[in-house]
């Protein structure tokens, strides 16, 4: 086997197919065959076995496989490393890579098979005002339109409202007009009575019948449910001792896109504010 050392030639020979050469250094040329152990510094073609360190960049033109148990380390280019290591009872698994490196904030989904892609993530559910502390007017009903075509909860808070004579409050939700087939029951709770309201198909009532002295505040909270219907969970308090409810739902016609509270009867509203909110 002729064999390059610093260009200078040398023929080493062996019985056994092996040979060693101590303190080598520089450019060895020739053809080596059969596994090698050591540090080898350069173009390597064959089995290895050791530790290899290249100052260049290495092209492997087949499968690279790495011992049971062991890691790839990336190093960083001033400290520290990145490991990758496959579990112990592994099953054969093969990542296939984006061909690219995507956008901001998009992160790597797998399609099960093992490919890889970028996948931007979905958008989360967000808070919108569409009324902020809102003056319920001088008059009837105040109604709030604009609610988005996704919203999926709606809430009204109010306070300090109050009607022109005694008598309830209610609210409605709608569909281009606040209008729907209503399932709904109301009650007050006072510090010696209660009562309730049978169902009622009109409207969410708050049942209490307030004193045109008095004020309310409150919150109702709407929950769509699907196929237009709407749920709802409301409570009020007014006067000095008084809470009134109403809970049921609403199927609308079309879309939610508007909700509204008014006073029963001859009564409107002569002070007070309101806000609201939907989910989307």
């Amino acid at each position: 086997m002729g064999i390059q050392i610093n260009g200078q030639t040398d023929t080493i020979s062996a019985t056994d197919g092996s040979f060693t050469i101590s303190g080598a250094s520089g450019n060895l040329t020739g053809n080596l065959t059969g596994d090698v152990t050591g540090n080898l510094t350069g173009d390597v073609t064959g089995n290895l076995t050791g530790n290899v360190t290249s100052s260049g960049i290495s092209t492997f033109s087949d499968t690279v496989n790495v011992g049971a148990g062991k890691s790839i380390r990336l190093y960083g280019a001033t400290s520290g490393y990145s490991e990758i290591i496959a579990a112990a009872g592994s099953a054969s698994t093969t990542f296939t890579l984006p061909a690219n490196g995507g956008s901001v904030s998009q992160y790597l989904q797998t399609d099960g098979a093992g490919v890889l892609s970028w996948v931007t993530p979905a958008a989360g559910l967000t808070w919108n005002t569409l009324a902020d502390n809102v003056s319920v007017g001088n008059g009837g009903a105040k109604t709030i339109s604009g609610i988005d075509s996704n919203a999926i909860k709606v809430i009204m808070t109010f306070k300090n409202v109050s009607l022109s004579t005694s008598d309830n409050i209610y609210h409605m939700v709608g569909s281009g007009a606040l209008n729907g087939a209503y399932q709904t029951g109301g009650g007050f709770y006072g510090t010696s009575s209660f009562a309730n309201v049978a169902v009622n198909t009109s409207y969410f009532q708050f049942f209490g019948l307030g004193g045109a002295s008095e004020t309310f505040h409150g919150i109702i909270e709407y929950t769509y449910h699907g196929d237009n219907e709407w749920y709802c969970v409301s409570h009020t308090n007014y006067g000095s001792a008084y809470m009134g409810s109403s809970t049921g739902k609403a199927d609308l016609s079309g879309t939610l896109d508007r909700i509204g509270l008014g006073g029963l009867g001859a009564s409107v509203f002569d002070a007070g504010q309101l806000s609201v909110f939907e989910l989307v």
